[in-house]
């Protein structure tokens, strides 16, 4: 199309593995546009693009429903894993806004701590990566504590709106 170049940049924070609303068609759809508009269509990876939390949630199973043969849903699923690895975790747009599914990390010291991350990537229970997908913003004493959730951190509010990190 020759109006393409003119279309916005959209940012789709992902998270829905978890609903029960045609997830590997969104996905589809989501995948055919990216193809077809490359530097306009970006999904982050949020943390129920993981292995093993779509895994409990029902992806899984949704996947061997919808394909009778019980190898093809299990191979389906496994490409999918290997779809969201390649996903990006955050994207910094306009140089002013941080966009992740989860937060920023109590360790970053610059930008280009992203442009270090190869893809594809599995997720690890612990470090940056983990956070980027799991961190909450909260209100409590100091910096950052450990997330109630039992998974990565919480950054405090204030830190965020002062934009001291």
């Amino acid at each position: 199309m020759p109006f393409s170049s003119h279309l916005p940049r959209i940012y789709y924070l992902q998270h829905s593995e978890n609903q029960k609303i045609l997830k590997r068609e969104k996905i589809c759809i989501f995948v055919s546009l990216r193809f077809r508009y490359p530097k306009h269509l970006y999904m982050l990876r949020g943390n129920h693009e993981t292995r093993a939390v779509n895994r409990i949630y029902g992806f899984f199973e949704e996947c061997i429903q919808r394909f009778p043969n019980k190898n093809d849903g299990t191979q389906l699923w496994t490409l999918y894993q290997h779809t969201f690895n390649c996903m990006p975790f955050a994207a910094l747009i306009g140089e002013r806004i941080f966009a992740a599914h989860g937060g920023i990390f109590e360790d970053l010291l610059n930008w280009n701590q992203f442009e270090r991350i190869c893809r594809p990537t599995d997720i690890t229970d612990i470090g940056f990566i983990n956070d980027l997908i799991w961190a909450d913003p909260g209100n409590f004493p100091g910096k950052y504590i450990q997330s109630p959730r039992g998974v990565s951190q919480s950054l405090h509010m204030r830190k965020l709106k002062n934009g001291s990190i």
